[in-house]
C-alpha cells in the first residue's frame, strides 16, 4: 500500500513539473521563423521567434542566436541586447 501511494504521487505530480510540449507551439513557430529568414524577411522571422519563446520556459540557444542575428540584420542593436544576455546566461 505504501508503495502504491508513492507511485501514484509520482505519476500524478509529474505533469505539473513538465516542460511545455515543444512540438505543438515552439517548433512550428521556429519553422516559420526560419522560412522567413530564407526569404529575407527578418522582421517576420523575429516576430515568430518571439512567439516561440513565449510558448516555452527555456528556448534553445541556437534559436536565441538566430533571433539576435535577425535583430542585427535589422540594424536594431538595442533590441538585440536582451537576447544577447539570455544567450550569455545559457553559457553558464
Amino acid at each position: 500500500m505504501k508503495y502504491l501511494f508513492i507511485f501514484l504521487t509520482i505519476v500524478l505530480s509529474s505533469p505539473l513539473f513538465a516542460q511545455a510540449d515543444f512540438r505543438k507551439e515552439y517548433y512550428p513557430a521556429i519553422n516559420r521563423a526560419e522560412m522567413a529568414i530564407t526569404k529575407g524577411d527578418y522582421q517576420t522571422a523575429f516576430s515568430e521567434y518571439q512567439s516561440a519563446f513565449s510558448a516555452v520556459k527555456t528556448p534553445l540557444a541556437r534559436d536565441i542566436f538566430n533571433a539576435v542575428a535577425c535583430k542585427f540584420l535589422l540594424n536594431d542593436y538595442e533590441g538585440a541586447k536582451p537576447f544577447l544576455l539570455k544567450l550569455a546566461k545559457k553559457g553558464d
